[in-house]
């Protein structure tokens, strides 16, 4: 059994409620069932749908938009033979029915009282060690996103995502154990404005790069002690010279590197989808003190790989 399988166990919603939370979401529903208001909704059988069933509501902090939103999510924890085109466009289908009722139900209310619906995240996860990214990637090509009158952002989290994102969360855990503080998720904007916020929204969980930034003091000697702002980029862009490239134009464009009291360092965080790209990562590595390269936990590549 897969490192991903072991830590999802018999739930995945179990998993997904520990997983959200170390984004800094708040939790308001879990396995909740309410009644479908919506004749347009059908069953299996084209009946009307009587209920709904929301695994997971969370809410989050959007700096962007200055607000408190929410996201339903859906499980599926089912073999690699279900992953296909016609079940997940029939699983969008259901998330989105689900989401039309819980914005207007008066079950909702209490739960939604401060908060914005805005989007849904179908999480799928693979639990018999088949999962395939190449078929995944062309199985996503063939689903049927269902029209809506009002626009709905929807999200598609599979094992590839889920390594991701695990992978990134236990490298967290190990940056908070240190004599850190200020720790929180950078929001840039074009204009290089940017402001700092312990959540990560949907839009950066699902995005190729999310930047980190706390404060670290460091023991230079026995009598100075010194401040430096770290910032932590997280990448899951395909690792080459030019995605390296882009990363460092980004940084300027975006001014990272300013806005700090203190002596600002990069540590940056690329996800290695073969052993090739651990030593890519290393030589990354140059004699220019500003930016650490470290090749993030992949548990499909064999520890082996991952030494000096």
């Amino acid at each position: 059994m897969g490192e991903l399988s072991k830590k999802i166990g018999n739930t995945l919603e179990n998993y997904g409620e520990n997983l959200f939370k170390n984004f800094n979401w708040e939790l308001k529903v879990n396995d909740l069932e309410i009644k479908c208001i919506n004749n347009n909704h059908k069953n299996k059988k084209d009946k009307q749908k009587r209920t709904h069933g929301i695994d997971l509501l969370f809410k989050y902090f959007n700096p962007f938009n200055n607000r408190y939103e929410a996201t339903v999510i859906e499980c599926k924890n089912r073999k690699w033979c279900e992953y296909k085109s016609s079940n997940l466009t029939n699983w969008i289908e259901e998330l989105l029915n689900t989401i039309e009722c819980v914005s207007c139900s008066s079950e909702m209310t209490e739960y939604l009282d401060d908060v914005v619906l805005t989007s849904g995240i179908l999480l799928f996860h693979c639990n018999d060690n088949s999962y395939n990214k190449e078929d995944a990637e062309k199985i996503k090509t063939e689903i049927t996103i269902p029209r809506r009158k009002t626009p709905t952002m929807l999200y598609l989290a599979d094992n590839d995502i889920l390594e991701k994102w695990d992978s990134m969360c236990s490298q967290i855990k190990e940056i908070k154990k240190n004599n850190i503080s200020d720790f929180g998720i950078i929001y840039p904007s074009i204009n290089s404005i940017w402001t700092k916020n312990e959540s990560i929204i949907p839009e950066f969980l699902f995005s190729d790069y999310i930047t980190i930034s706390y404060n670290e003091k460091r023991q230079l000697d026995y009598n100075l002690q010194k401040t430096y702002e770290i910032k932590n980029i997280f990448c899951f862009d395909k690792v080459s010279n030019s995605s390296d490239k882009y990363l460092k134009d980004m940084i300027k464009k975006m001014q990272l590197g300013s806005y700090s009291n203190s002596d600002c360092k990069f540590n940056i965080y690329w996800y290695p989808e073969k052993k090739q790209d651990i030593e890519l990562i290393k030589s990354f590595n140059k004699e220019d003190t500003m930016y650490k390269y470290i090749p993030l936990d992949n548990r499909n590549i064999s520890r082996v790989d991952y030494e000096n």
